[in-house]
């Protein structure tokens, strides 16, 4: 977004996922593996995004750009496949099998 007019728009959704997280954790009771995993896709996406800000304002021809754009991909992975590890649980036995296998 141009300017200013994305700021508050941004702040608004951080401070929902930051307070999503947060109550996450504490309605874990102490499970650890549930605490990693929000622990780790919280600060995969602030990463996600700060990689994000940094790729739109580097030169187009920049070698930084493409660290970035190697940087993006590989956050946008880790975060499908452990949201898809986690969804597989759900599902009826032949889909979490064959996540377990891999």
């Amino acid at each position: 977004m141009d300017g200013d007019g994305g700021n508050w728009l941004t702040g608004i959704g951080f401070t929902t996922l930051t307070c999503n997280s947060s109550l996450e954790i504490y309605r874990s009771k102490g499970d650890a593996w549930s605490v990693a995993f929000v622990m780790s896709a919280y600060f995969a996406v602030l990463l996600l995004f700060l990689c994000l800000m940094l790729y739109m304002g580097a030169a187009p021809n920049e070698a930084q750009r493409w660290k970035l754009k190697i940087a993006i991909w590989s956050l946008l992975t880790f975060l499908t496949s452990m949201f898809l590890y986690k969804e597989s649980e759900l599902m009826l036995w032949p889909v979490p099998f064959f996540f377990k296998v891999i």
